[in-house]
């Protein structure tokens, strides 16, 4: 996974060709849902379980949420502006791949649950809260949406793809991970940070409310192997890095988020390790 990151972030000191909008969006449009529907349409745990952990990661961001604004306010930085960076990991481009890396096909199921989500509601809230309006055209214009309602179909129906057409899904959606970790190490080189102070207060906060929270609620609902390792995992990421594309869309102080991110994501070069002995240990 961090070889993926350090070629992206390497790629983009040397300032070779990299298109900041192209990428992003063949992801998003083009290998995320190809790998989803790859995923669920050949799940390797019980439908049941799969809707079951999209519930636990509901209350995971829900409860980061709560617990963030009350802590945002006692540390008097805008709840509006911080609430969605603190409360959203980086379920996506670090998320996926640590879930399919620490627990095989299982844990990728599980990671993709909490994935969609953090995707479809951070899609729904961040024009909500920055801009207070919300387009349902937008949301459902969203390939990630239609990619799990059609594999729901598939699921329940118990029908399956012809073997050529499950092999080309699965080969486009396998450009998904890869992809995700070069762009995330090229952003890495493109984002400033302007206030290091601001910057570590935040960090501490994302990455403390998501170990707290995933801790938490793996102890309340006695959660063990693949569904405590990835709820604790994913919820104990970095900032999001749509955040900052969020922010920035809606200039809602992007140059803070962007700190956020950066410096989260380069703190859990650290602590990510040290979770993976704890929770495989």
């Amino acid at each position: 996974m961090f070889t993926g990151i350090g070629i992206g972030f390497v790629w983009g000191l040397l300032r070779l060709p990299y298109d900041t909008e192209f990428v992003p969006t063949l992801v998003m449009h083009v290998g995320a849902p190809f790998l989803i529907f790859s995923t669920l349409t050949k799940l390797t745990v019980d439908p049941a379980a799969f809707g079951i952990f999209a519930g636990y990661s509901v209350l995971a961001l829900a409860g980061m949420a709560l617990v963030g604004a009350i802590l945002l306010r006692l540390l008097r930085y805008r709840v509006q502006e911080n609430i969605l960076p603190v409360t959203y990991p980086n379920a996506g481009n670090m998320g996926l791949p640590v879930s399919l890396y620490a627990f095989g096909e299982a844990g990728l199921a599980l990671g993709i649950a909490y994935f969609s989500v953090a995707a479809v509601s951070q899609f729904v809230l961040s024009p909500l809260v920055y801009l207070g309006r919300f387009s349902v055209v937008a949301l459902l214009r969203m390939p990630t949406i239609w990619a799990i309602a059609i594999a729901l179909v598939f699921m329940t129906t118990d029908t399956g793809l012809p073997p050529w057409a499950a092999n080309s899904v699965e080969l486009l959606g396998a450009i998904t991970i890869p992809l995700m970790l070069f762009a995330l190490g090229v952003s890495l080189t493109r984002i400033r940070v302007r206030n290091f102070r601001q910057a570590i207060i935040l960090t501490v906060l994302r990455l403390g409310l998501g170990i707290g929270v995933g801790f938490g609620l793996s102890w309340v609902f006695d959660l063990e192997g693949a569904a405590r390792g990835v709820l604790i995992l994913i919820s104990s990421m970095p900032a999001a890095v749509f955040s900052y594309l969020f922010a920035a869309t809606a200039d809602r102080s992007p140059e803070a988020i962007a700190g956020l991110v950066f410096t989260s994501t380069i703190v859990s070069f650290v602590t990510l390790p040290l979770l993976l002995a704890l929770i495989l240990g």
